[in-house]
């Protein structure tokens, strides 16, 4: 039993790391979608309209605690099931970044080059006054690929490269 693999080949720590999360908090996030969907409150965010309404206006009717509004419509934001109204997008913008992979596996390399295009996204998200990137998806010779879980990346013995797209919204806090 100590001889197998801890995880497929190829594979890496942080992919490992997701996959324990999603198991480990997967009925967590299964909970509050389903209470969000059987309270009504999914469907009390279209009803509001274009304009919305914030969550304490949405708690001043009694219906749910600000609490429980947060926590819920939070986890549903973050399975995809909901997005907070209150977004002002900023547009969408793209970065590809280069690494040395010299010495390095190719897991090692594609991470530090993953991190290096998600720190420069991070930046340019500072510098447009936005406070969240989100729809993240690799872009490698301009051609769009979405995953929750992997990212395009392509190393050789020399370079390691990745190319992001995603964009750039300002939630209100």
């Amino acid at each position: 039993m100590l001889t197998k693999p801890f995880f497929p080949q190829g594979g890496s720590a942080f992919a490992a790391r997701f996959d324990a999360l999603t198991i480990a908090f997967g009925p967590v996030v299964f909970q509050c979608v389903r209470y969000a969907w059987k309270r009504g409150m999914l469907q009390a965010i279209p009803d509001t309209g274009d304009d919305g309404v914030t969550v304490e206006q949405r708690a001043a009717t009694g219906r749910w605690s600000a609490c429980a509004l947060k926590v819920v419509l939070e986890t549903c934001g973050w399975a995809g099931v909901a997005h907070p109204c209150d977004v002002t997008p900023f547009g969408e913008n793209k970065t590809s970044q280069k690494a040395t992979a010299v010495g390095k596996s190719d897991d090692v390399a594609c991470n530090w080059v993953f991190l290096s295009a998600m720190i420069r996204l991070q930046k340019h998200a500072q510098s447009i006054g936005a406070n969240a990137v989100t729809n993240i998806r690799s872009n490698y010779n301009n051609v769009e690929k979405s995953s929750t879980t992997d990212v395009e990346c392509h190393a050789g013995a020399l370079m390691a490269g990745v190319a992001l797209k995603a964009d750039f919204v300002k939630v209100a806090q």
